[in-house]
């Protein structure tokens, strides 16, 4: 998998405004307490969107990078998460200016942010260039090869929670947390890193086609997990067991709104899949059904 690597200021401030979004205490106070008094903002033009709250701050995450100015974020995100008949000038000019205030709260909180990003996505990048092609190689083999991209956009941003990320399934490109150092040492970056970009392939028709596409994206963070795991216990940089699957679910933010244990589904689906090995977009539908 090739990647290019592009840190940015916008999709740092917009990531840490859905972190404050969805309840997550940022380590800059300052930065918090600025970004709480314009989220209300996202979170209504995001809650009137088409394609869910969730996809809306992905698309207006994965987007950020590409774009200097906010109008034509806020018009290119519009036209993913509005139909034509409710995308208002109106609703598009609020959108930007709160874009643009995110980003100003950020720079005032962090002001040498532009120049500190550069040099935090160095040791993520060394890591990779060690265990990445390895990392991919193992999950391919152990779940199905064409489910990776062959390549993927990846946008590190300013830790504000002390580690995480995201994707964009569409877009072939996730985003993660420039942290400087693992802050979980069982579970280091570089395998989150490969867990992300190992989930671009969901969206692929012949791989995602019979899962409801409300749920696609989580069913895949999920599936994904435990070859990620016993990859990175195959290349000795991590583990795979009961114990790991709650910790990256924990760690990695993976939300549960069902009455069932994530990790209990995981193990059975996952010991199925390994003896059986139906095609993967059997195993994704096989998952999202015991998890309804």
């Amino acid at each position: 998998m090739r990647l290019t690597w592009k840190p940015s200021v916008s999709s740092s401030a917009l990531h840490a405004a859905e972190m404050v979004a969805s309840g997550r205490s940022l380590l800059n106070k300052q930065l918090h307490e600025a970004l709480a008094e314009i989220v209300p903002v996202f979170d209504e033009i995001a809650s009137n969107c088409l394609i869910g709250s969730e996809r809306f701050w992905d698309w207006l995450i994965g987007l950020s990078c590409e774009y200097e100015n906010s109008i034509q974020l806020a018009e290119r995100v519009m036209a993913k998460a509005y139909s034509g008949n409710d995308r208002s000038s109106e609703v598009v000019t609020r959108l930007a200016t709160h874009i643009a205030l995110a980003e100003n709260a950020l720079l005032e909180s962090v002001p040498k942010a532009k120049e500190e990003l550069p040099l935090r996505i160095r040791p993520l990048q060394e890591l990779w260039e060690s265990y990445g092609a390895g990392l991919l190689i193992e999950i391919g083999r152990l779940s199905e090869p064409t489910f990776l991209v062959k390549e993927a956009l990846v946008v590190p941003v300013l830790p504000v929670v002390g580690g995480t990320g995201g994707v964009l399934l569409q877009s072939n490109r996730v985003w993660i947390e420039a942290v400087l150092t693992n802050p979980n040492p069982t579970l280091p970056e570089v395998v989150r890193l490969a867990w992300l970009l190992s989930q671009l392939e969901a969206d692929v028709p012949i791989h995602g086609e019979l899962v409801n596409s409300g749920r696609l994206s989580w069913i895949a963070s999920l599936a994904m997990l435990p070859p990620t795991l016993l990859a990175a216990e195959n290349m000795d940089i991590g583990s795979y067991s009961d114990d790991q699957l709650l910790l990256a679910i924990e760690k990695w933010h993976i939300p549960n709104s069902t009455d069932h244990s994530l990790v209990d589904t995981l193990k059975s689906w996952w010991a199925t899949f390994s003896q059986e090995r139906p095609p993967w977009r059997i195993a994704l539908t096989a998952l999202d059904k015991m998890l309804s």
